[in-house]
């Protein structure tokens, strides 16, 4: 069996006006409700990428993108009708013959994807798949592409994922304009267990450095939770 090698066949780092929005797993579902009951038909061409959730099985999206690249499916899904990438047009993109395309269920190219509007996904999702491409010493088609705009929503909520799992991300993906939302105010505490990443995230200097975690004690989490009025302040 024969896997892809995504720096073997893609140019690395595909400039693309396309925002990517990565949201928890337990507001996936309502992300898609707002965009179908907001958005007019047609209007938007957005992407649900969820490769790695097997009721999900490969991406899915709500606005045809290419009909040369892309067919209907009648599954149904949370949705509605959907649209699933072409296993034939894919193999001869990429040269494959059809008994070699079982990569095809976790592998979309990112030329694919720097076609549409918005991509959606989780962070679930991005631990999950990080996972899968190291493993077969690949590349994901999401970091192959330099996003116009990356949101991560539900910022404060990132620490669902490890701190560790947090940074491998952060420090991977390349946009043009970083944002966070959230509907949780932060308290000062709070703030101090998850923002360094988050600080990362935006390339706040010192703290992107080599030396940014021990700027991060030194500067903001040991003053802070010592009580120093001046550092909280």
């Amino acid at each position: 069996q024969e896997s892809l090698n995504v720096n073997e066949h893609v140019p690395q780092q595909i400039a693309t006006k396309a925002t990517i929005v990565v949201v928890p797993e337990s507001l996936l579902d309502q992300w898609v409700k707002e965009i179908r009951k907001l958005l007019v038909p047609g209007c938007l061409r957005a992407i649900l990428y969820h490769p790695c959730k097997p009721s999900a099985g490969r991406q899915r999206l709500i606005d045809a993108v290419s009909t040369d690249l892309f067919e209907w499916s009648n599954r149904s899904s949370v949705i509605g009708d959907s649209m699933w990438s072409n296993r034939r047009a894919l193999c001869k993109l990429y040269g494959q013959t059809e008994g070699q395309q079982s990569w095809h269920q976790i592998y979309y190219p990112p030329e694919m994807l720097a076609q549409v509007d918005l991509v959606v996904t989780t962070y679930e999702c991005l631990d999950c798949e990080n996972k899968l491409w190291q493993e077969k010493g690949l590349v994901s088609p999401l970091r192959c592409l330099k996003w116009w705009r990356a949101v991560l929503d539900e910022g404060d909520r990132c620490k669902v994922l490890s701190r560790a799992k947090l940074d491998r991300f952060l420090d991977k993906v390349n946009a043009e304009n970083l944002w966070i939302s959230s509907s949780t105010p932060l308290q000062a505490m709070e703030l101090l267990k998850g923002e360094m990443g988050l600080l990362r995230f935006f390339g706040v200097e010192p703290f992107t450095g080599p030396n940014g975690a021990n700027w991060w004690l030194k500067a903001v989490a040991h003053p802070c939770s010592g009580h120093d009025r001046e550092a909280q302040s």
